[in-house]
């Protein structure tokens, strides 16, 4: 269902009309989008599909917690992706429901692109010379005080601490991300535990027992050197939806009220037309492959044939021609402004 949503996006029309080859994206096929960089996607479906809303049940289940407390969002990395950022999963101090518990679940083998966390302590110090923030002690409970001091004042940005970006002010946070990107590129003896195997789950809280936040949860994904990356994040929240966050995600035909939030829209809307345009070859050999598993060479033969002929359909429509078109009228139209993107919408600012 995911690489589906990647391959065909944008392939069906308000009818409900397909182009050639494509797989329909209708009803609880169709999900939201959100590109979070050039190289990483998430995906967030309103109806889940059955097998998604099945596996909702099972991690309600496992961790005694009504289904309407999980908030699901489904996340696609490009073969080597790098982490654009730490933080933690209550990423914004004004988010609510909190999220207190999160799950990643695996749905592939690969050999690396897991989940890493620079602040834990995984193994005995460094040698000499080395230096791994983990083990920075005074630097990572200095951050861990400043997250919880100012959770409470209400004029300061919400993200402060909580997210990390290259141009962080503080040294010891922008070393912080270096490392997180670095056990990204060494593959995946250096991400352990949290690491690929398909259909495995694993859970941590993002509170301390005394209700602090948590400053070790800070965390980035890796994506994995040779395939895509698939991965579920299941937030536990102690309020039931439905969420704020979901309104973020996109539609690719519905246009948005706000001009900010419309201007945003469109260019995501070509950021993942020429994701998928650019990755076209290896999404469909992926799917090849995972067909090949459940159906066996037959089904993955049919499957190929329907792939090509999706593929001609795109190139008689020029669709890489009018995304492009379409990503240089936005730069003609706002490249000349002054306009930054920023992780707070100001009252008198766009992006």
């Amino acid at each position: 269902r995911i690489l589906d949503a990647v391959t065909y996006f944008d392939d069906t029309d308000a009818k409900g009309r397909t182009r050639v080859g494509a797989r329909a994206l209708i009803g609880v096929l169709r999900p939201r989008y959100r590109m979070q960089n050039e190289r990483q996607l998430s995906l967030y479906f309103p109806e889940p599909p059955p097998v998604l809303d099945e596996l909702y049940q099972k991690v309600g289940k496992l961790l005694a917690v009504h289904p309407s407390n999980i908030e699901a969002i489904y996340h696609l990395y490009a073969p080597g992706a790098l982490p654009a950022n730490i933080h933690m999963d209550n990423f914004n101090k004004f988010l609510f429901p909190h999220r207190y518990a999160s799950v990643s679940m695996f749905f592939d083998d690969n050999e690396d692109g897991g989940t890493v966390f620079p602040l834990v302590n995984m193994g005995p110090p460094p040698p000499r010379g080395e230096m791994s923030v983990a083990w920075e002690g005074w630097e990572v409970e200095d951050w861990h005080r400043l997250i919880n001091e100012t959770r409470m004042q209400v004029d300061d940005d919400g993200f402060a601490f909580r997210r990390v970006d290259r141009d962080d002010a503080n040294d010891f946070r922008r070393r912080a991300l270096s490392q997180a990107v670095a056990m990204c590129r060494s593959g995946r003896a250096a991400q352990g535990p949290v690491v690929p195997e398909m259909g495995t789950a694993y859970m941590w809280r993002n509170y301390k027992s005394n209700g602090e936040d948590d400053v070790l949860t800070i965390h980035a994904g890796c994506g994995a050197q040779k395939a895509f990356k698939i991965i579920g994040t299941f937030f536990i929240r102690d309020w039931p939806g439905p969420f704020q966050e979901h309104s973020t995600f996109w539609d690719p035909r519905d246009q948005r009220d706000n001009l900010i939030d419309e201007l945003q829209r469109q260019v995501e809307v070509h950021m993942l037309q020429s994701f998928r345009l650019n990755h076209i070859d290896r999404l469909y050999a992926q799917q090849r492959g995972i067909m090949k598993t459940l159906q066996g060479k037959r089904a993955a033969d049919w499957l190929h044939r329907r792939q090509h002929a999706h593929l001609l359909s795109l190139g008689s429509d020029n669709v890489d021609l009018n995304t492009n078109a379409d990503i240089l009228h936005l730069t003609e139209q706002y490249g000349q402004k002054e306009l930054r993107w920023s992780k707070v919408a100001h009252a008198n600012g766009i992006f």
